[in-house]
């Protein structure tokens, strides 16, 4: 399956190498310190008629067109790169997913919240029909198919109460699975999302864990949260999961760049 994604100037630079983006980055820099340095220096001249202040106004003024030059051939070829790029989409096994990533809905059983409350934890399959299923069916899938480590749990601060009590069901049925939480996100703002989901995934980076060994879930949480997680998988290399409802099966995903010729 083929399926044409509009990306972000930045996502784009993500893919550009490092030493191109640094000359992009040091151009804009001098850009933007050339063009006033340049109109200042022609202001000299006409005021004091000073023929160094005219030389140097002509120097910059030469560089910030270069430059501006520079930048414009290389936002067209962002542009040209922007509207020729898709992806491909497979689906694939989690075979080296150390890592799952993925929010934590609120409870929609009262009933179970309260025996998980007093400490009742019963079969795996009683939950099949709880707002937390999704999320164990992943775990558990993962750990039988990959080399799951540890769960990154993100929680809104509505949720985050009950998180003790998914913490009790994770011990009880994975119990060599590490979990960490990462709470009181805005589930409702797209920007809140991303900002704590990049700071999950760098800390991850930082702790060795490359993009294919992560897995962001998207069918737990909110509609928001469930784009931004699918968005920011667009530019790594990290698999998206989540359950068709009807069927409580997984699905993994991986979706690679392609470049159109």
């Amino acid at each position: 399956m083929r399926v044409e994604v509009y990306r972000t100037i930045g996502a784009l630079m993500g893919e550009l190498s490092n030493l191109r983006v640094l000359s992009v980055v040091i151009a804009i820099s001098v850009f933007f310190g050339t063009v006033p340095e340049a109109f200042i220096s022609f202001v000299d001249f006409f005021i004091e008629m000073n023929k160094n202040a005219l030389i140097k106004a002509v120097i910059l003024a030469l560089v910030s067109i270069a430059l501006g030059y520079y930048l414009y051939k290389e936002y067209e070829n962002l542009k040209e790169r922007f509207s020729n790029l898709e992806y491909a989409v497979e689906k694939v096994e989690p075979s080296n997913i150390e890592v799952l990533v993925t929010a934590l809905s609120k409870p929609n059983d009262t009933e179970i919240e309260e025996e998980l409350k007093n400490g009742i934890v019963k079969d795996f399959e009683y939950y099949r029909a709880f707002s937390w299923y999704p999320n164990l069916l992943k775990i558990k899938d993962i750990k039988e198919k990959g080399k799951l480590k540890k769960v990154v749990v993100i929680t809104s601060e509505e949720v985050k109460p009950s998180l003790v009590h998914f913490e009790r069901l994770v011990k009880n049925f994975f119990p060599d699975v590490g979990l960490e939480n990462y709470g009181d996100v805005d589930m409702s703002d797209f920007e809140n999302i991303q900002r704590h989901l990049k700071e999950v995934l760098q800390k991850l980076t930082e702790e060795g864990y490359k993009g294919k060994h992560i897995a962001i879930g998207i069918t737990s949480g909110t509609t928001s949260y469930s784009v931004v997680a699918s968005a920011l998988s667009f530019s790594s290399n990290m698999l998206l999961v989540y359950m068709l409802q009807n069927k409580k099966e997984l699905v993994y995903v991986d979706m690679k760049p392609i470049e159109m010729v």
